[in-house]
């Protein structure tokens, strides 16, 4: 624990001994606060050779090696007076604001590498985004050859954007289109834009009074006309495709070509239609691949597959290794470094417990009699009670087989037992009296003060009803027989009963965490509790995605009929096909296209490319905005294909931004929603925040994409009553369109990060400037009445791993996911992580203010939910490579041309032996199946190999004996005067004792040993930092700490009531029952409170 954030941050400016009212800071408290600012930042001065050891070369080709204590920050000024400012601050002051953190780490360790004064969390963090950049490098390589083989394709016919050439897209599909034209021209031309024009599969003519516009295959409603067509006509078409097979075509075409009886086709009323102004030629027609064109494809996709199975191989290795290796890190962390946690173990208090208490013990022997308080009275209790069970349990085994060489003792020994109660509501309480106190809005502090006097008044027997127990062993082998009683759970997860009764109900002891990892005002929340806070947060989480769907799918859809309504042509044959008359023919377009429903038709007729050949050939040199004014029969016939062309750009590239925008935002909202669910430590909700961050962020990347556009009527066909999208498989459109717009979104991932940094260093460097005003350069200048409103300003940004985490699970499941089909993902996703890497290592040292001392589960979690990725990607891999017309010509006919064209391609067929035929795509299903069933049973395979080979060592398994020193030798000077000096504190002056007298003793005669504790020492609550600052508590510890305390009246007698209250209000139960009860949360309660404090409890 820190002295300075201790005593100074959160402080408030010096009080003046002859007014209260709010002063600006002078040069002395500005020098104060940059030695709070430079000890945020431990790391500040680390030379960049430190920091990035591969530039220590040009350090000594510079000459700048002797200077790496002078390494100039990112924080600029608030660091440049700091060693002048500390060598004038008084000897007392200086050990007022000494920082524990420079005893927990040994200067050699330091030396070596600086950035292990972050703890464990912190070196995990940074060697995975480094480890995954080496590893995404690795993949590129290996995916070269995939990137190799679409660029030289051509499936796109020369149409290539933006970076669809390095996708499996430009391989190209066979194809089957329509093409309408209308009959008068007398001119049939076809095209293919990948493939040769292979087949015909329908040729007909509709009528012009058929309602349906778009049909392209011979129906009722077209009878009429295709009866009259001529066989030798429809034989000579089909044979000249047939033989020259080419990608494009053009014939033309009499009335006697195409039609038998031609000579009474106009005279007929029923048959004229057929030949007349309105009536359309259609001509359905398959675009394929050559056998030779296959062989190749066939060949060169199975190189693909066989490196993408060696991809995924690397990648699972490598996740594997890191993980074991981070767990014999955690290990070797561990043996160095001393925690509260090693000799704590955490007993829940259930309601029956204390009642059995209070009934059997506390009444029965007339406590509340003789003034005991009860939480004093369950405390002595416990500590004796449990030290005679446990030492039972030692001696019990030491008579057993059981090993207990690595046991020293031979009696059980308790230090201390500290309490959680049920008074969530009473610290958020005083954290929001601690915030007006700080912005000295003391009328608000009042108004707080009575809400906490109501809340007391009103649930008094709640808030004083101890939930939770942690107890802590003077020795770390008081923890390891402790845990002889620790939980034992059967297959369904169901506690075991235990033998052992304590407070009436079965005995079980757990493992707990590090004081400053729990989150004190949630350590009441019940399972029923959590669960339907969590009901809550996931209906809220699914509207907040649905909203998200919503958007993105309007976005896309507009886009998506913009694409859809212009099909894809070749200019140059459509003008040969319509010479002169192109002008006439594209006014006829755009009139049956927009004008439909006056002419009679149930929908417009297909645009078959005469508009915008005729737009695009009139447009050249033009621009776009005069060619929207051009007219043709008083008809602004080209205004609408310009307008759909920008605001298809637009849409497509608004889709790709609003995925990052709604990221943002929705990051945002569940950070707050996720703290709502009341998880009792900092790891356990950092890890909720770090996986639904995570799955709204994947989600809203990498499937929504995938479903605004998809057609489920082959997969699923009830899903596709909800997406009625135009790509029914991966296909050249998909890679296209949505392939880039996902490219765009992951390609932001490079720059983010220093486009953020930038952004948000910007936005504090206004603000400092507004603080000094906008035309002062004197950094001693200030407008800040306490220091610590300008410690925040002038302090770097609050670290946050959450969200980090999830961005990099992000990046890594959206590339293994489309990795096969669009491999550019993998050099794109390495450099994500290199500049993660450089810019989050560089802040870390330079600009975040010291970060939280994470441990291991988050690293752990981050690590197991990287082991799926390898199923995404061969699963996606297999299902994009085994497309029907990416490696075949199996083509399926339609009949309307706004049909959404079937592919063979169903999910449930891989269930099938038919799809287990040798093909390029079929090792990657097999190895689909291994990987899928090895790592969802990949525990169960573990359990059978230790059953095999029982020598088996699973590294998490490994119990280490740290051979620690006895806990109150662990404590340093600063941990033991805390601790005295609060006791001593709160027995003569508040009347509580809360310690026992043993421990006290402890603390005053045990010497100091080798070893010492890192962090906060203890379980209290105002031991830890974040909440002495946001309760704005001031430690007796501290010297002189009156002077640090702003109130608003001029008694100099009560200046301490402001945080001894906080004292008081968080251990009630230390009160007896009446002092309690009668206890307000007022300064002249607080006087009472000292007048009444018991002479038996001074020393």
């Amino acid at each position: 624990m820190s002295e300075t954030k201790d005593t100074l941050i959160g402080q408030k400016s010096l009080k003046s001994e002859t007014t209260h009212q709010p002063k600006i800071l002078d040069l002395e408290q500005i020098k104060l606060a940059r030695v709070i600012i430079k000890e945020n930042h431990p790391l500040n001065n680390t030379h960049i050779s430190q920091v990035f050891p591969v530039l220590k070369p040009c350090t000594y080709c510079c000459g700048s090696q002797s200077k790496g204590d002078e390494k100039q920050s990112l924080l600029d000024d608030e660091n440049k007076y700091y060693e002048a400012q500390q060598n004038k601050l008084n000897h007392a002051m200086r050990q007022a604001t000494m920082r524990k953190s420079k005893k927990e780490v040994s200067k050699d360790l330091k030396k070596q590498d600086p950035f292990n004064f972050l703890g464990f969390g912190m070196v995990a963090y940074r060697d995975l985004m480094l480890i995954l950049f080496m590893l995404f490098t690795l993949l590129s390589l290996l995916m070269f050859p995939a990137m190799y083989y679409y660029s030289k394709s051509d499936g796109y016919g020369g149409y290539q954007k933006g970076y669809d050439q390095y996708s499996l897209g430009n391989m190209g599909y066979s194809n089957i289109n329509c093409q309408t034209v209308p009959f008068e021209v007398k001119k049939i031309n076809m095209f293919c834009q990948f493939g040769t024009i292979t087949k015909i599969k329908s040729i007909g003519i509709n009528p012009s009074t058929i309602k349906s516009r778009d049909v392209c295959a011979n129906i009722q409603e077209n009878k009429v006309c295709t009866d009259i067509i001529s066989k030798e006509f429809d034989d000579k078409i089909r044979l000249q495709v047939e033989k020259v097979q080419k990608t494009d075509f053009e014939t033309t075409y009499t009335l006697k070509d195409v039609f038998v009886n031609y000579g009474t086709i106009k005279n007929d009323p029923k048959t004229k239609v057929c030949a007349d102004s309105g009536a359309m030629l259609y001509i359905q027609y398959t675009c394929e691949q050559s056998d030779e064109e296959l062989k190749e494809k066939y060949s060169q996709v199975s190189i693909i597959s066989c490196f993408s199975i060696f991809a995924a191989c690397i990648y699972a290795i490598t996740i594997y290794f890191v993980k074991k290796y981070s767990k014999l890190n955690q290990i070797d962390w561990d043996l160095k470094t001393v925690t509260p946690g090693d000799y704590t173990l955490r007993y829940e208090i259930s309601t029956e417990a204390y009642m059995w208490f209070c009934h059997n013990i506390y009444d029965q022997q007339h406590m509340q009699e003789k003034g005991i308080p009860k939480a004093k009275a369950l405390k002595d209790y416990m500590k004796s009670e449990l030290e005679t069970i446990l030492t039972n349990m030692l001696n019990q085994m030491k008579l057993s087989s059981a090993d207990t060489s690595n046991i020293r003792i031979s009696q059980v020994k308790i230090a201390d037992i500290v309490f959680s109660y049920n008074n969530g509501e009473f610290i958020n309480l005083l954290k929001q009296r601690g915030m007006h106190i700080q912005n000295q809005r003391f009328e608000q502090m009042r108004d707080t003060e009575k809400k906490i006097c109501e809340l007391k008044n009103q649930k008094f027997t709640d808030l004083t009803r101890p939930v939770e127990a942690f107890i802590t062993f003077e020795e770390e082998d008081g923890s390891i027989i402790g845990q002889e009683f620790k939980p034992q759970f059967n297959f369904f997860g169901i506690r075991k009963s235990q033998d052992q009764k304590f407070l009436g109900q079965a005995l079980y002891l757990i493992e707990t965490t590090e004081p400053t990892n729990i989150i004190w005002e949630n350590r009441h929340y019940t399972k029923f509790d959590i669960v339907w806070r969590s009901a809550v947060v996931l209906l809220a989480i699914s509207f907040l995605v649905l909203i998200s769907f919503t958007l993105i799918f309007i976005c896309k859809s507009y886009s998506n009929v913009a694409k859809t309504k212009y099909p894809d042509i070749d200019c140059p044959t459509i003008n040969i096909t319509y010479g002169q008359n192109l002008a006439e023919y594209a006014y006829k377009e755009y009139d049956n296209y927009y004008n439909f429903a006056e002419k009679g038709f149930i929908e417009p007729t297909p645009l078959s490319g005469a508009l915008q050949c005729y737009c695009d050939t009139y447009g050249l040199g033009i621009s776009g905005y005069k060619m929207m004014d051009f007219k043709y029969n008083n008809v602004k016939i080209c205004k609408q294909y310009y307008m759909d062309g920008y605001l298809s750009f637009a849409a497509t590239n608004a889709a790709q931004y609003m995925i990052i925008a709604i990221n943002f935002i929705l990051r945002l909202f569940i950070i707050k929603l996720i703290v709502f669910i009341g998880r009792d430590t900092e790891s356990a909700q950092t890890k909720l925040i770090t996986n639904g961050v995570f799955i709204v962020q994947f989600f809203n990347t990498a499937l929504l994409l995938l479903l605004v556009n998809a057609n489920f009527n082959e997969q699923f066909p009830m899903l596709s009553l909800i997406f009625k999208g135009n790509v029914p498989d991966f296909n050249e459109f998909w890679f296209q369109d949505i392939g880039n717009t996902l490219v765009g979104a992951m390609l932001f991932n490079i720059y983010w990060p220093v486009l953020e940094f930038f952004v948000w260093y910007g936005y504090r460097t206004l603000f400092r400037c507004l603080d000094r005003g906008l035309c002062k350069c004197d950094s001693n200048k200030t407008k800040k009445i306490t220091i610590q409103q300008y410690v925040e300003i002038y302090s770097g940004p609050n670290f946050f791993i959450h969200y980090k985490y999830s961005s990099i699970l992000n990046i890594t499941f959206v590339t293994m996911m489309y990795g096969v089909g669009l491999p550019i993902l993998f050099p794109i996703a390495a450099l994500s992580f290199l500049t993660l890497y450089l810019v989050e290592k560089t802040m870390v040292y330079y600009s975040y203010r010291q970060p939280p001392m994470y441990d291991e589960k988050l690293n752990i979690n981050v690590l197991t939910i990287l082991t799926y990725a390898p199923i995404l990607f061969l699963g996606f891999g297999y299902w994009m490579l085994s497309s029907k017309q990416l490696l075949s010509n199996e083509l399926f006919s339609f009949t309307y041309d706004q049909d959404i064209k079937e592919t063979g391609h169903i999910w449930y067929n891989v269930l099938k032996w038919q799809s287990y035929v040798a093909s390029p795509s079929l090792p990657m299903l097999l190895m689909f199946w291994v990987f899928l069933i090895g790592t969802v049973t990949r525990y169960q395979w573990y359990k059978l190999l230790c059953t095999l080979f029982p020598n088996t060592i699973k590294v998490g398994d490994l119990e280490i004996d740290e051979d620690l020193d006895n806990y109150f030798n662990t404590l340093d000077d600063h941990d033991r005067n805390w601790s005295i000096k609060e006791e001593e504190y709160s027995r003569s002056a508040l009347g509580m004792e809360i310690l026992h007298e043993q421990t006290l003793t402890k603390l005053r005669t045990s010497e100091r040993g080798d070893s010492t504790i890192q962090g906060v020492h203890c379980y209290d609550i105002l031991a830890n930092p974040l909440y002495l600052d946001d309760f704005q508590y001031f430690s007796p510890s501290m010297e002189e700490r009156q002077k640090y305390i702003i109130d608003d009246d001029d008694d100099e007698g009560n200046d301490t009531a402001q945080s001894d209250l906080v004292k008081v209000i968080l251990n009630l139960a230390f009160l007896t029952e009446k002092q309690a009860v009668e206890f307000t949360f007022t300064k002249d309660a607080y006087k009472q409170q000292k007048m009444n404090a018991k002479p038996s409890f001074i020393n």
